[in-house]
C-alpha cells in the first residue's frame, strides 16, 4: 500500500451481477419508472461500507450508474463520460494533479457524480444539470509501486481524495 498525504485508506468492492429478484423491490419499482432507461443491468456491490445495488443503463448516449442502499432508497448518480468530453483546461488541470501523485499513470474511467433526491432524476434527465464532484479510475506507479486508484476531484479539477483500491474477486471478467 502507498502512502502520501492524499492517499487516504484503502477500499475494497466486490461487484456481482444479480436478476431483478435479488435486487429491493423499491429499487426495482424506481427504475422500471425511467421510461429512456435500456436495458438495465443490476450489480449487488459489497465493500468496506456494506451492500449496495447498482442499476447500471445506457440512456442517450451516456452510461449511467443509479445507486440504491440495501432497502433500496436512492443513493447517487454517476454518468460515465470520456476525458476528451471535458473542457481541455479541466484536463489539464486533471492531468497535473496526476502527474504530482504518479510517476506514470493511465486514467481507466472517469465519472461525474451527481448527488440529486431520488425525484430529481427526471428532472435531470430532461433539463441536465453540473455534477458535484468527477471521480476518476487510475492505474498509476507511486514510488516502485503499481496499484489502481479511486480519485475523487473537484468541480474544478483538484484532487479532493484518494483511495487505493484493493481488487477483490469479481464474478465478472475484467480484461
Amino acid at each position: 500500500m502507498m502512502s502520501s498525504g492524499l492517499f487516504g485508506q484503502s477500499k475494497f468492492e466486490s461487484e456481482t451481477r444479480v436478476s431483478l429478484s435479488e435486487v429491493p423491490s423499491q429499487a426495482a419499482s424506481y427504475m422500471s419508472s425511467i421510461e429512456k432507461a435500456n436495458k438495465v443491468r443490476w450489480y449487488r456491490e459489497e465493500s468496506q461500507l456494506g451492500i449496495t445495488f447498482e442499476a447500471k443503463t445506457r440512456i442517450k448516449d451516456f452510461w449511467y450508474s443509479i445507486e440504491f442502499d440495501s432497502s433500496g432508497f436512492f443513493l447517487d448518480i454517476e454518468k460515465t463520460v470520456h476525458l476528451h468530453d471535458l473542457d481541455q483546461d479541466l484536463v489539464r488541470t486533471i492531468e497535473d494533479g496526476f502527474n504530482t501523485l504518479f510517476k506514470r499513470y493511465r486514467i481507466l474511467k472517469v465519472q461525474q457524480q451527481f448527488l440529486i433526491s431520488e425525484t430529481g432524476f427526471q428532472a435531470f434527465l430532461r433539463a441536465g444539470m453540473d455534477y458535484q464532484h468527477l471521480e476518476c479510475i487510475v492505474r498509476g506507479e507511486q514510488k516502485g509501486e503499481i496499484g489502481n486508484f479511486e480519485i475523487l476531484l473537484t468541480r474544478d479539477g483538484r484532487v479532493k481524495e484518494v483511495l487505493e483500491v484493493d481488487d477483490r474477486p469479481t464474478d465478472n471478467m475484467e480484461f
